[in-house]
């Protein structure tokens, strides 16, 4: 549903709400080549082009895993991997072979890098709030009203970390650590959990 509410908002001239709709869609479908193309899509014709670093890059390669399984997926692959260890533990008790004992060190390693995986999933999806500019252009302010200092303007489709929320305004922080209030009516959140 929000993949095609997304490609109606592209199709309609919004952007910032097709962006919105495509990122709640990959919460469920990361693997989509066609959702990956239409966010790319979309960041290709916004106007705000704001440089994110990455927390050590390298990483989303080395664990592709993290990425390519959406939420639920992850937390199936951590319980199965979980059963498996205490499974081969509990063999291990029956049959004390060398073999088992180096199968029980590869299922708990696999076990903790599975789990680790799931908890920082599991707190990015439910407690790491992001949002999308969904007004043509919006101006940032120092503070919570009209007549705080304008520290810079935003775009539709320019993505945020969502900080907090007072009196109608909402607190926000970009990824190269600009930080301002913008009118809770002019943005939207993207997180369904």
């Amino acid at each position: 549903i929000y993949y095609n509410l997304g490609n109606a908002y592209l199709k309609s001239g919004k952007p910032g709400r097709a962006l919105l709709n495509y990122r709640k869609a990959e919460a469920f479908m990361p693997r989509d080549e066609d959702l990956r193309a239409n966010i790319q899509y979309v960041q290709g014709i916004i106007k705000d082009k704001i440089e994110c670093q990455e927390f050590l890059p390298f990483l989303k390669s080395l664990c592709f895993w993290y990425s390519w399984l959406n939420l639920r997926e992850l937390m199936y692959v951590f319980l199965f991997v979980n059963f498996l260890f205490w499974f081969i533990l509990a063999l291990r008790t029956f049959y004390p072979r060398d073999i088992f004992a180096t199968i029980t060190h590869v299922f708990l390693f696999l076990t903790v890098v599975s789990g680790i995986s799931f908890g920082i999933k599991a707190y990015n999806f439910y407690l790491v709030d992001k949002g999308v500019v969904i007004a043509t252009e919006v101006v940032v302010r120092s503070g919570s009203s009209v007549n705080d200092t304008a520290l810079f303007k935003l775009h539709e489709g320019t993505e945020f970390f969502w900080l907090e929320t007072n009196n109608g305004w909402v607190k926000i922080r970009l990824c190269d650590n600009k930080k301002g209030w913008v009118k809770k009516e002019l943005v939207e959140k993207i997180n369904i959990g």
